[in-house]
């Protein structure tokens, strides 16, 4: 009785982890309306297009250091959620390490969103997309 236990037990970690690993590695979908800029998803954002003050595409390389996840998951290349610079920022991630173009944001609060899709050509056509409906 008690190995059928640990059996379970076991069964339900190793279905937990899959389904944390998947929920990582799926993109959130990408939406606009006539107000806001929507990632739907695991640690979506909702952006009101009203208070996007800065929008622009960085590189890896010019995204600041990472001190510690707040809220979120990291896993490989994917990081998803709240995060705090070594600076003591709070910064909100969606992106996939893998690819170097992010899109920025910078709402009217302060608050800064890093963005990318696994394709850098999407991630190009999201930036565009917001630039056009911020304005």
């Amino acid at each position: 009785m008690k190995k059928k236990v640990i059996n379970y037990i076991s069964a339900i970690i190793f279905l937990a982890v899959l389904a944390i690993v998947y929920l990582a590695y799926t993109e959130p979908t990408v939406a606009f309306d006539s107000n806001a800029f929507k990632l739907k998803g695991l640690y979506g954002v909702n952006i009101p297009l009203a208070e996007i003050k800065e929008a622009d595409i960085v590189t890896l390389r010019d995204m600041p250091a990472i001190s510690m996840r707040a809220n979120g998951i990291s896993f490989l290349k994917v990081h998803r959620g709240k995060f705090r610079t070594t600076e003591g920022d709070n910064i909100h991630l969606n992106i996939n390490t893998g690819v170097n173009a992010v899109i920025r944001i910078v709402d009217s609060h302060g608050n800064a969103y890093y963005i990318n899709r696994k394709n850098e050509d999407e991630t190009r056509r999201i930036f565009d997309t917001i630039a056009r409906q911020a304005q």
